[in-house]
C-alpha cells in the first residue's frame, strides 16, 4: 500500500470513529410518556453550559425525574450540577431588577422560602399542583368551587417571605409583608382561566413589591398581567382586589368576589340561550327594575344582577382607571332557568 493510499485509509477510519462516537453521545434522558431532553456532546445549547462540556461532564448532571404523589403533586428532585459549571452558577443567578425584587422565576425553596438549590434555567420549574380537589381556598361558593377544582392549576410561589427582610430595611411595615405572606399561602401560584374583561386578569396570584403609607393604607401586587394593559392588578389596604394606574380603582371587595366573578361568567356562557354586549352609553339604557344583585361577586364598579330569567354583568371599572367612559360594557345572560341562574347557589356565600 502506498502512502497516499495508507493515508486514506487513516482518515477514512478517523472519520468513522467520529461518525460512531458523535452517535453514541446523544442520549434522552427520560422524563415521562412522550417526554424527553436530548443532550450532546457539544453541550446544551442554552441555559449558560459551556459548548465545551462533553457527555461525560453531562453525565453529572442528573435531571431528576417526576414524582408523582399520592396527592398527584409533581415535582423536579435530584438537581445536582456538574463541577466544571461552578463558574457559570453566579452567572445564572436571577438578577434583581430596578426596584430591588427578584425576577419572576426565581425559583424558591418550597419548605425555607430560600433560593432554590439550582439557580439555573431549570431552577424557574417549581413544584405544580394539578388536581386541585383537596386545594380549594374555603370562602367560595360551590359554583367557585367547583370552577377552581375543574379548571385550575397552582405553582407552589414563597416571593413575599423571601423578600421580608430587604422590604422590612425599606421601611414596609412587618404587617403589610404579613398579609402578603398570607395572601400567598391562601392564593399565590393558584392559575385560573382569563377572564373575559382586563385582558384576562392575573396570569397566576403572586405578590410584589408594596406601596402605600401610614395615611393612605398599603396595596401591593396580586398577580402579574397576562398582556400589556396599563394598569396592574392590585389587593387594596382592606383586601379589595382591583386595579391600579396612578388611578387605583377596587373592582371587589376581595379576591373571592374575583374568582366568584370567573366561575360565574363561566357558568352563565354555558347555559344562557342567548348572550348580549353593550358598551359605551348603550350602558345607560340597561333596566335592572326588578333585579337583585348577585351577593358573592362582592362587586364594587363591576357588579352582577340577577333576574326573572337572566343575568347582567356590568364592567365599569377599567372606564374608572382609565378615565373613559365609552369603555363601559354590560353583558346579558338571556333565558336562564333555575339552574342557569344560580347554579345551585343561594344568596349566602359558602
Amino acid at each position: 500500500m502506498t502512502g497516499s493510499k495508507r493515508r486514506t485509509a487513516r482518515a477514512t477510519a478517523a472519520q468513522a470513529r467520529r461518525a460512531s462516537s458523535s452517535s453514541a453521545s446523544e442520549a434522552k434522558v427520560g422524563l415521562g410518556p412522550g417526554q424527553a431532553i436530548q443532550v450532546r456532546s457539544c453541550g446544551a445549547h442554552s441555559g449558560g453550559m459551556r459548548k465545551g462540556a462533553g457527555v461525560r461532564d453531562m453525565a453529572a448532571l442528573q435531571v431528576g425525574v417526576f414524582e408523582h404523589h399520592s396527592n398527584r403533586k409533581a415535582r423536579i428532585t435530584d438537581l445536582t450540577w456538574p463541577a466544571q459549571l461552578s463558574g457559570d452558577r453566579e452567572r445564572m443567578r436571577p438578577e434583581h431588577d430596578a426596584r430591588g425584587a427578584m425576577r419572576r422565576g426565581d425559583g424558591l425553596d418550597r419548605n425555607t422560602g430560600a433560593e432554590g438549590r439550582t439557580p439555573g434555567p431549570l431552577s424557574s420549574v417549581l413544584p405544580m399542583n394539578l388536581d386541585l380537589f383537596d386545594d380549594v381556598p374555603d370562602g367560595l361558593t360551590l359554583r367557585a368551587r367547583s370552577f377552581v377544582r375543574g379548571h385550575g392549576v397552582r405553582a407552589d410561589i414563597r416571593r413575599a417571605e423571601h423578600h421580608r427582610q430587604r422590604w422590612l430595611e425599606r421601611g414596609v411595615p412587618a404587617a403589610v409583608v404579613d398579609r402578603m405572606t398570607a395572601f400567598e399561602e391562601r392564593w399565590g401560584g393558584l392559575v385560573l382561566p382569563p377572564a373575559s374583561r382586563y385582558e384576562g386578569g392575573p396570569k397566576y396570584f403572586a405578590t410584589d413589591i408594596p406601596e402605600g403609607s401610614a395615611a393612605e393604607g398599603w396595596s401591593f401586587e396580586a398577580g402579574v398581567q397576562r398582556s400589556a394593559v396599563p394598569y396592574g392588578f392590585r389587593i387594596g389596604p382592606s383586601g379589595e382586589f382591583g386595579i391600579s394606574t396612578d388611578l387605583w380603582v377596587p373592582l371587589h371587595a376581595d379576591v373571592e368576589g374575583w374568582v366568584e366573578a370567573l366561575a360565574l361568567t363561566r357558568h352563565a356562557s354555558r347555559w344562557a340561550r342567548q348572550i348580549t354586549t353593550v358598551t359605551g352609553d348603550d350602558v345607560d339604557d340597561v333596566v335592572l327594575d326588578g333585579f337583585e344583585p348577585v351577593r358573592e361577586v362582592k362587586g364594587l364598579p363591576d357588579t352582577w344582577w340577577r333576574g326573572a330569567d337572566s343575568l347582567v354583568a356590568v364592567y365599569t371599572g377599567e372606564a374608572r382607571a382609565l378615565s373613559f367612559p365609552r369603555g363601559r360594557s354590560a353583558v346579558i345572560y338571556s333565558g336562564l332557568d333555575e339552574w342557569g341562574l344560580r347554579g345551585g347557589v343561594e344568596d349566602e356565600v359558602g
